[in-house]
């Protein structure tokens, strides 16, 4: 037999003419080839020349992919084998993969001796979550809006994913504050959505005054000095804080303190929100001089008498210029007042007691005041 010939599998007995010798062999994984002198077996492994690098591939939208087959990528030699077996594991399609997933590629000659070569084939998530809600809507308050629920956004991989913000809570700023929450899912991908919160106040504050007021003069007096509190709001309120309350006579916060001049003055007191709105109240102060002159009722033209008088009090006027008449006791009570004063009037004091009263005249100039004795 010539030399060079390639044998395999079986088990068989061969002879051929080598000087009368005789060579018997065996199963065997091996091939042998016929060499001038002796038999010799295939113990050399392939060689993959191809070059296998690193790869990655894209997960599905559920987190999956399927495993290619990378056999048909790979070429290799062998010293004896023109066909060689190529095999992959993981084996193409499977689908249940960890994030990096090691492949190992082994070639594999007739002889059973084999080479293999690995690389590493990673599983990215390149999908951005996808918010629950398309549009949030829009957080509204007069005052403030607290922190609320977070929304939140559905990733192919992570599940539901909460989102975060960096805006500070509650919000008091007026007007509309923007809050970007941020979705994350863990695998660097992330997505943001807008939120408006709407802070307006459109309440207006509150404020309560006193009715109006009438203040007689002493003999001592020619102003009236305001004691205390007694002519401030006696009730203020709003929803988000007040910033000021002011009056109209001195500018101040309280009217104590302030000289009020005869005649009628007007208060307004104005209150103020912490967001610009604003109320306001008013009354009048009507503030009598002290005068019992006779003089100064006729040049008025006024006339009184009796005076003293039994009941019976006869006014004459020469102009028709009175606007009212009143009676005060001594305690600065009213108990009589009369109005479309005529230029002859009389008031009947019969039903009270004996003693002093006051007579006060409201002209469209000034406040005349006569002392009445009553018997």
């Amino acid at each position: 037999m010539q030399s060079g010939v390639i044998f395999s599998g079986g088990s068989s007995q061969y002879s051929f003419a080598a000087e009368n010798a005789r060579a018997i062999l065996t199963d065997s994984p091996n091939n042998w080839t016929i060499l001038d002198g002796g038999l010799e077996a295939d113990i050399t492994n392939p060689e993959i020349t191809s070059t296998h690098n690193n790869q990655a591939i894209d997960a599905n939208v559920n987190c999956e992919t399927s495993l290619p087959d990378f056999t048909a990528d790979v070429t290799a030699t062998d010293n004896c084998d023109a066909s060689l077996d190529i095999s992959q594991s993981p084996a193409a399609g499977i689908t249940n993969l960890g994030t990096t997933n090691t492949v190992t590629l082994t070639v594999t000659d007739e002889a059973g001796n084999e080479r293999g070569t690995q690389f590493n084939v990673a599983v990215i998530d390149n999908t951005d979550p996808v918010p629950d809600v398309t549009n949030l809507s829009d957080l509204t308050g007069q005052c403030s809006v607290s922190a609320p629920t977070a929304p939140t956004a559905t990733d192919n991989c992570s599940g539901t994913v909460t989102g975060t913000t960096t805006t500070t809570f509650p919000i008091t700023t007026q007007g509309t504050t923007i809050v970007t929450w941020n979705y994350d899912d863990g695998n660097g991908n992330t997505v943001t959505q807008n939120q408006n919160v709407i802070i307006d106040d459109i309440t207006d504050p509150t404020i309560t005054c006193i009715g109006n007021q009438t203040i007689n003069l002493t003999s001592e007096q020619s102003t009236y000095t305001v004691s205390g509190t007694e002519f401030d709001p006696t009730a203020t309120d709003d929803n988000c804080g007040i910033a000021s309350v002011e009056n109209s006579f001195n500018n101040s916060t309280t009217l104590s303190g302030a000289n009020l001049p005869v005649g009628t003055t007007t208060i307004v007191w104005t209150i103020i929100d912490n967001d610009g709105n604003s109320a306001t109240c008013s009354f009048d102060v009507v503030v009598n001089a002290y005068t019992t002159g006779i003089e100064t009722l006729k040049q008025s033209g006024i006339s009184i008498y009796p005076n003293p008088t039994d009941g019976i009090l006869n006014f004459e006027f020469a102009n028709n210029n009175i606007q009212k008449i009143s009676v005060l006791n001594l305690s600065g009570k009213t108990i009589i007042e009369r109005t479309n004063i005529q230029t002859k009037e009389n008031i009947d004091l019969q039903q009270f007691k004996a003693g002093i009263y006051i007579i006060v005249i409201q002209t469209n100039k000034e406040v005349i005041q006569k002392i009445i004795m009553k018997n």
